[in-house]
């Protein structure tokens, strides 16, 4: 169903289906719960990679911030059908260099480079030089995505890189948002040239059969008052370059929230395909 759904050969990495299966299963007779709120010693043997991978994710708790996103995916043509589904994702700061590359264990599954097109502070930097042809300012990034919960599932159709100019800056430069498949294959990065900045390329990618990689794609993130966390991303879809024939509508809201039960990102995929 899902590579009927969600069709993008040839990009990003997966894990052998079968493998996942098998390893989901355990957890699942394991009573490893989301939000890790209890593994049952007695039915997982404490050397069982399972139990290690739930283990790290509960040390993991409080380190980063967490996000409720709710995400609203709203068709206008050739029929109207509005969709608003629910999942998670966590915010990291990614390496300086691609020489420094590790995953990053969170709260809600690891964060890393194979998920992603970029993953490094070198990458966003050099990305934004061939897009605008100025070279940034940049000594941090942060990342805010789904994170591959248990080292097995990922739901994260849009990601966002928030460039800040100084470590220790609160209000980023500029932001630039990856959009990839609902199975979590990462496809293109859009670049912002500031905070400010509306967003229109074309779509690059197939994301369902009914899209054409031609699409024109106008989006813009949209932070809080104070600047320092998203409050949604907004993007439109259209046949043509001068938003005319627009047919359907994206968005995702951002709530920082406590650590809790965490979603099973194949829940949110499943609902996903269903549209």
């Amino acid at each position: 169903m899902f590579d009927r759904a969600f069709p993008v050969p040839g990009i990003g990495s997966h894990p052998d289906e079968e493998d996942i299966r098998a390893r989901r299963d355990k957890f699942r007779q394991a009573r490893a719960e989301p939000g890790l709120e209890r593994v049952q010693s007695d039915t997982v043997e404490g050397g069982e990679p399972e139990k290690e991978v739930a283990r790290i994710q509960e040390e993991a708790r409080g380190l980063h911030t967490l996000y409720a996103i709710t995400a609203r995916h709203h068709r206008l043509k050739p029929f109207d059908s509005d969709w608003a589904g629910h999942c998670q994702a966590v915010r990291v700061t990614i390496p300086a260099t691609i020489a420094e590359d590790a995953p990053i264990w969170t709260y809600l599954g690891v964060v890393k480079r194979e998920d992603h097109l970029a993953f490094s502070v070198e990458e966003i930097v050099a990305g934004y030089e061939t897009a605008f042809g100025t070279r940034p300012t940049v000594a941090r990034v942060d990342l805010i995505t789904g994170a591959r919960h248990y080292d097995l599932d990922r739901f994260a159709p849009l990601s966002v890189f928030l460039a800040y100019a100084k470590v220790d800056d609160k209000i980023p430069s500029f932001y630039v948002y990856e959009s990839g498949s609902a199975l979590g294959a990462p496809a293109k990065l859009y670049w912002a040239k500031d905070l400010d900045y509306l967003i229109t390329d074309s779509a690059g990618f197939q994301f369902t059969p009914f899209a054409r990689t031609q699409n024109t794609y106008r989006g813009k993130l949209i932070m809080n008052r104070a600047k320092t966390e998203p409050a949604m991303i907004s993007i439109s879809i259209s046949l043509d370059e001068d938003g005319q024939r627009e047919y359907m509508n994206l968005s995702a809201s951002y709530e920082v929230v406590e650590p809790g039960p965490v979603v099973w990102p194949i829940t949110v995929q499943i609902q996903a395909a269903m549209r």
